[in-house]
């Protein structure tokens, strides 16, 4: 590579096509880079860590950054942990941890929990670590990026338990009810008792936070009110279209919002309006819980789309709805 410059952001990346293409070795080109990254600037030399980890020269890669410099940014941290990683070194990952440094806190935590839980024998202090990671997230803003890690790591329950803690804490209550609302609505009656704990935290530590309110609205539409009902307990189950109205205006990129306006409508009998709930927002259909899919299936058919709603309502796993919510797609409202 003529001219090769450790400052240029498409160097790596070409040379990567490269070895895609079969015009150059992942080692010959090493050969080649290493002179123009040996004294570039730490971000640089982080890149080069991280192109050569996915070359499959952890072990070369960690000549380019030192332990020290591990801790002075971000991208040197995940940089030199991956390439540890890589070698199954895990014990100098979590020295690299506990050395401190400028990384975020959820990031270097999240990383010593996945070296725990590599280090099968100090899986309870994974857990422990994960959970501080998740705490850490919550107040830096994080929170998918660190929830995507327990996940992957093993840590489902962990992830679980710490985001229904969360819940009751003010200053994230509204954010982090909304991630755990999505995620446990999507494994269906069986999780419906840590939903349930977790609305119940919410609720008393900001009753007054949009996702929350959301969800007790949800709850109210999908209750089908007895046939001996009497009208004080028909209102009582009534929800204003006007109200959840408000709400997609305060929450207009969330989809659950949408879909509990779109329930409203239908049932204040205003069905033709119910599509229009949708019309400014695109929503992924395979992307979201299937209880919100089944409000979509509901929407469309009551708006005379009844054969797209009969395909779309094939997608459905029902074995992940609820009863309240296999009655949607039952039509009984």
């Amino acid at each position: 590579m003529k001219n090769a410059d450790a400052a240029n952001p498409a160097l790596l990346p070409a040379a990567t096509v490269m070895i895609d293409l079969g015009k150059a070795k992942a080692e010959e080109l090493h050969q080649t880079l290493r002179p123009v990254f040996d004294a570039a600037p730490l971000d640089r030399r982080a890149a080069m860590v991280s192109w050569l980890t996915r070359q499959g020269m952890p072990r070369e890669a960690l000549t380019l950054i030192t332990a020290q410099e591990a801790g002075e940014n971000a991208e040197a941290f995940i940089a030199r942990t991956e390439a540890l990683g890589k070698l199954g070194n895990w014990t100098a990952v979590i020295e690299t941890v506990d050395a401190g440094g400028n990384a975020p806190l959820s990031l270097r935590l999240s990383t010593k929990a996945r070296a725990e839980y590599a280090l099968r024998q100090q899986a309870q202090s994974g857990a422990n670590t994960l959970a501080d990671a998740l705490r850490a997230a919550a107040k830096e803003r994080t929170l998918p990026v660190i929830v995507s890690v327990g996940d992957e790591i093993g840590g489902r329950d962990v992830v679980d338990a710490t985001l229904v803690e969360l819940c009751e804490d003010p200053g994230v209550t509204g954010e982090v009810f909304r991630m755990t609302r999505d995620r446990l609505s999507r494994r269906g009656p069986s999780a419906q008792e840590l939903l349930k704990e977790a609305h119940a935290r919410a609720l008393a530590a900001a009753p007054n936070a949009v996702s929350v309110q959301d969800y007790a609205r949800y709850l109210k539409l999908l209750t089908l009110p007895d046939d001996d009902a009497t009208e004080e307990e028909l209102a009582a189950l009534f929800v204003d279209p006007e109200e959840t109205a408000r709400a997609v205006v305060a929450a207009p990129t969330d989809p659950a919002v949408r879909a509990t306006h779109a329930l409203a409508l239908l049932k204040a009998g205003r069905a033709p309006e119910a599509l229009g709930a949708f019309e400014d927002l695109t929503v992924f259909f395979p992307r979201v819980p299937p209880g919100l899919q089944a409000v979509l299936c509901r929407v469309l058919a009551e708006s005379g789309q009844t054969e797209l709603a009969t395909q779309a309502a094939q997608a459905v796993d029902i074995k992940q709805l609820t009863d309240e919510e296999a009655n949607i797609l039952k039509g009984k409202l």
